[in-house]
């Protein structure tokens, strides 16, 4: 939406400038006081801060949890004359329009929001204290701010499945909201396609296809976009609770894609490693690869302190042997060799490289592992290119093509013109029409179903 020219839109009273187009409730998340311009966390928005479960920018519009409810305001046109029409609509299937007013914070606002948690707590455990999510949870947080003191159903709630989905996944079903983002994740951006919902109603769970377990390199993406604890990664899995972590920005060094990720350390050792938002590299996303690969930095096995031939020696004693040596590799240029490793960031090899030049050592060597390939995400850059903007009904790419596939192989010739006794009284050639499977229908069209006569008469 880069290219969208800017049309003026009010939220809360306040005038601001957004492409349009734009998706209406990534426009709140971004605008206004305390908003950096970024996806937001549900504890660090902005002033104009929408709550939502199944809406994500890196996928498409679902529009399923109904919980970022907004009201609308908007001239329409009725005859000749343009009148104000205010509705309640879901901010992540709207667009921004020249002249809408968004109201996030009145009373009939809060009043759906509150409703609406009521509907995702009927089924929901009690077991914040147990559950890995508890600190981080979207569910949490809204039910503090926009849901109701106390409960108003009393019976018993419906049991789902506690399973392995995998090797490294495992599903809580008695805490699922059903918001799909894991199903999108699987289709999307790993493009594999192993979740899906089942059963019907209150009963519907998240669950794999027999025989089919989450395995992908994506699969752990599932896991981070999870609103709730349903989902939970098994390598974290009752390992820290979330307040007590360290967050520190760095980047994967286990290939050359350099994808932006999140290092969450407690008591200075690793605990686990989240994505990190970069649209020019990894978009919302990093492989399991980069997840899980972490445990060499906590191994003791690691050199803690400067290592000569007769063994460890202090940091004070290791700088002095240093310096000595990088002075007699000067005072010898032509018979010694600098060594560099391939893992060493940009900024390392430039000061490396000043250091070789300043000391004249002309021979260099470079230490590598065997080469890794990045990883590509399969439909990264195709959901790059499309904007994730509200998706119209039956506008699913696999809907499309399957719809097509069944008008092509349920397509049958024409029934021949037969004859029969028209309204002016001549044997007038007419054509048999198929039942409708909606009758009403065609007695919408006033058609005398199923018989048409002749346009000549």
């Amino acid at each position: 939406m880069t290219d969208a020219p800017l049309v003026n839109i009010t939220i809360d009273g306040k005038q601001y400038q957004a492409p349009k187009g734009a998706n209406l409730l990534m426009t709140c998340l971004k605008l206004g006081e305390g908003a950096d311009g970024s996806y937001p966390d549900q504890n660090e928005g902005g002033e104009h801060y929408v709550p939502h479960f199944c809406y994500h920018p890196g996928l498409t519009v679902s529009g399923n949890c109904r919980m970022c409810f907004v009201k609308t305001r908007q001239m329409v046109k009725r005859g000749d004359q343009l009148v104000p029409m205010e509705m309640m609509t879901t901010a992540c299937t709207n667009v921004v329009q020249d002249g809408l007013e968004v109201f996030t914070k009145t009373p009939d606002v809060q009043k759906v929001r509150a409703g609406i948690m009521d509907l995702e707590l009927i089924n929901h455990p009690l077991d914040c204290p147990e559950c890995d999510k508890a600190g981080e949870c979207s569910l949490q947080d809204y039910a503090f701010d926009h849901g109701h003191a106390a409960s108003k159903f009393d019976f018993e709630k419906n049991a789902a499945h506690i399973k392995p989905l995998g090797d490294k996944i495992t599903i809580w079903g008695t805490r699922c909201i059903q918001c799909s983002r894991c199903i999108r994740v699987a289709d999307e951006i790993s493009g594999t396609s192993e979740l899906c919902f089942v059963n019907r109603g209150d009963h519907t769970v998240i669950d794999i296809f027999p025989g089919k377990p989450i395995d992908n390199a994506l699969a752990l993406n599932t896991v981070e976009v999870c609103p709730v604890g349903a989902l939970k990664n098994r390598d974290f899995l009752y390992t820290a609770r979330v307040w007590n972590l360290d967050e520190l920005p760095g980047q994967c060094g286990l290939c050359a894609k350099g994808c932006s990720i999140r290092v969450d350390a407690l008591k200075g050792k690793v605990a686990r490693v989240m994505a990190r938002e970069n649209p020019n590299v990894n978009d919302y996303w990093v492989c399991d690869r980069g997840r899980l690969d972490y445990k060499w930095i906590n191994s003791g096995k690691r050199m803690d302190l400067p290592l000569t031939k007769d063994g460890s020696v202090s940091w004070v004693k290791g700088y002095e042997l240093a310096a000595a040596g990088l002075k007699a590799a000067a005072a010898a240029p032509g018979a010694s060799w600098a060594v560099a490793h391939a893992s060493m960031t940009n900024e390392e090899l430039f000061l490396f490289k000043k250091l070789v030049q300043k000391l004249g050592i002309g021979s260099v060597a470079v230490m590598s592992e065997p080469d890794v390939a990045p990883l590509e995400f399969p439909r990264l850059q195709g959901a790059r290119r499309r904007q994730r903007q509200p998706r119209r009904r039956g506008d699913h790419p696999g809907r499309q093509r399957l719809r097509s596939q069944h008008q092509k192989s349920s397509r049958k010739p024409a029934a021949p013109a037969t004859s029969r006794t028209c309204s002016c009284g001549a044997a007038c050639p007419t054509v048999r029409r198929r039942p409708s499977p909606r009758p009403w229908a065609a007695r919408r069209s006033r058609t005398s179903w199923p018989w048409t006569s002749n346009a000549a008469c």
